[in-house]
């Protein structure tokens, strides 16, 4: 499907490398079979081990051993788009310009598969600025085999190093947020608009932004979690991948 979706990726800065723009290749897809529950409904916590649980919608109830088993599906769920994520960024990785120029994929859901979009180069701090932009633009494109029901689960991007130093270096390990003619603009923005408005993607629940950061530190960000950046981090631990699953690991 030749479609794409537009996302702003990075803070400001100014770049002294401007490379080429590399060709785009097709990386082969990462296919993780499994279902990811919770794009459904929300799970209810439990709160006992005697009192059923009701779920969100209807008026039964669920039982202990089928929450342990939708838990289970989730944990399962979660630890495949974790994984599929490590990949991706493991891929940036290997590019000889991922320092100066991102690059990004999505995430998504597609007949019970987990599966990789197509890896696409954005732009250096230069070529957006050259472009006037305020910072480097990613596109993510949607895969052929996107079809009904498909879902984009996350969003997977890096940030760059070049053309940042000092405290830009720490705002590049989070989803970029800023303003443009009193307009909202970065990561954050941009998911906003597209999390609230566009059916393709994954509830807000359940919608995840990662960012592979400068200092080469893959970071999880759960849209449920609102605007983390480094001014109000309280928990720094978005590098650690288990944190968000319903179960021990």
């Amino acid at each position: 499907m030749d479609d794409e979706l537009d996302a702003i990726a990075g803070g400001e800065g100014e770049d002294t490398d401007d490379l080429q723009r590399p060709d785009l290749a097709d990386e082969a897809d990462i296919v993780v079979t499994g279902e990811r529950f919770k794009y459904g409904a929300l799970v209810p916590l439990w709160d006992g081990w005697s009192q059923p649980v009701p779920p969100p919608v209807g008026g039964s109830t669920v039982s202990y051993a089928d929450w342990l088993n939708i838990q289970q599906q989730q944990c399962q769920a979660d630890l495949q788009v974790d994984g599929v994520a490590t990949q991706i960024a493991d891929l940036i990785k290997q590019k000889a310009d991922y320092a100066s120029r991102e690059y990004g994929a999505l995430i998504y859901m597609v007949n019970g598969e987990i599966k990789m979009g197509p890896l696409t180069p954005g732009q250096t701090v230069a070529e957006a600025l050259a472009a006037g932009l305020p910072a480097p633009e990613t596109r993510f494109k949607l895969p052929s085999d996107w079809g009904p029901g498909a879902q984009v689960l996350a969003i997977v991007h890096s940030h760059t190093s070049v053309g940042y130093s000092g405290a830009d270096l720490i705002d590049q390990r989070y989803p970029s947020t800023y303003t443009v003619g009193g307009v909202a603009s970065g990561d954050y923005a941009n998911m906003d608009r597209l999390v609230a408005s566009d059916p393709r993607f994954a509830p807000a629940a359940a919608f995840a932004q990662y960012i592979l950061g400068p200092d080469g530190v893959l970071r999880e960000f759960n849209y449920s979690d609102g605007h983390v950046t480094a001014a109000n981090d309280t928990t720094h631990d978005h590098d650690n991948l288990l944190k968000d699953r319903p179960c021990a690991q």
